[in-house]
């Protein structure tokens, strides 16, 4: 395809049967615009998917592909060649997506083109970040797990459970809620981790009402976890659950249950975690294994009474 010349008659934006089968087909983004006036000529049905462009013809590559209104600065076609590709490496927020890039120079007709392939490796980005989580979390588990074995003290096998969580998800804060003896329905924080720097919310969550935490039960019901991004959507939905994480200047949250007999007996979180924000999978081996001390520890509470 270096040097193709295109049939009589035909234009720019006619590749030849068999070159058009597979850049119709390929998976990744193709494009291809002019040297001098930025111009697309082409766009493969993957690149019009991710840049969602259908009526590309016209427009300018930093338009169509950036959002932008001038020509990128970062922009290599000053150094592209012919007999080579350029490759590197980009995230482009426009589309929010990370690129391995191949660009070179070809002639096609009279007109020299810039030839692109962008691969997106936003997805393997993704995996790689989550597998380097959870060994980092298999490299800490086992030590825990020692640790919550060995030690005799119910309070000292939450301190070191909850700073270890705490840690992990480089989170505010790490805490245990249990149900409020007498009073079902109503829950306490009763133990508490905080980084450095950030303020115990715990004397300020004591007796949650029921109506505060409905969505959590029914969520620990159903679907095992609560994985909360965004405030706003409760600020209607959930009004007296929206007040009280806001008034603590909590923005993200991931709790998991403790369930003794198909009911939450407590339940174990983080406060804006800034790491595996998306996987609740770490917390729950930690809720496992502080499930068999928190039965243990009812058990003995239950016979003293």
């Amino acid at each position: 395809m270096e040097h193709t010349s295109c049939a009589k008659g035909s234009s720019l934006e006619s590749p030849t049967i068999l070159e058009h089968a597979v850049l119709e087909k390929s998976e990744d983004a193709i494009t291809v615009c002019d040297m001098v006036t930025h111009e697309l000529y082409y766009l493969n049905p993957a690149a019009q998917r991710i840049f969602g462009v259908r009526d590309y013809r016209g427009r300018k590559c930093y338009q169509a592909l950036r959002g932008r209104s001038m020509p990128c600065e970062f922009c290599p076609k000053d150094i592209l060649r012919h007999d080579t590709f350029h490759i590197w490496e980009d995230r482009n927020e426009y589309c929010d997506r990370h690129f391995l890039l191949k660009d070179k120079l070809m002639d096609i007709g009279d007109k020299t083109v810039r030839f692109q392939v962008a691969m997106d490796i936003t997805k393997q980005e993704y995996v790689s970040q989550k597998t380097r989580e959870r060994l980092e979390f298999a490299n800490r588990i086992a030590g825990y797990a020692d640790l919550l074995g060995r030690q005799k003290e119910w309070r000292k096998v939450v301190n070191v459970a909850l700073a270890g969580m705490g840690e992990f998800y480089k989170a505010d804060r790490a805490y245990l809620f249990e149900e409020v003896p007498g009073k079902s329905g109503y829950w306490s924080n009763t133990f508490e981790w905080c980084a450095p720097g950030v303020t115990p919310q715990k004397d300020n969550l004591q007796q949650v009402p029921p109506e505060a935490v409905e969505r959590w039960m029914e969520a620990f019901r159903t679907q095992g976890s609560i994985l909360l991004y965004n405030l706003e959507p409760l600020r209607k939905k959930s009004p007296l659950e929206w007040e009280i994480l806001n008034s603590q200047d909590i923005q993200r949250v991931i709790a998991v249950p403790l369930m003794s007999n198909g009911q939450v007996a407590g339940f174990i979180g983080v406060d804006n975690p800034r790491y595996a924000i998306q996987d609740d999978t770490q917390i729950r081996v930690l809720a496992s294994f502080m499930m068999v001390r928190f039965r243990r520890e009812r058990k003995n509470w239950q016979e003293k009474q």
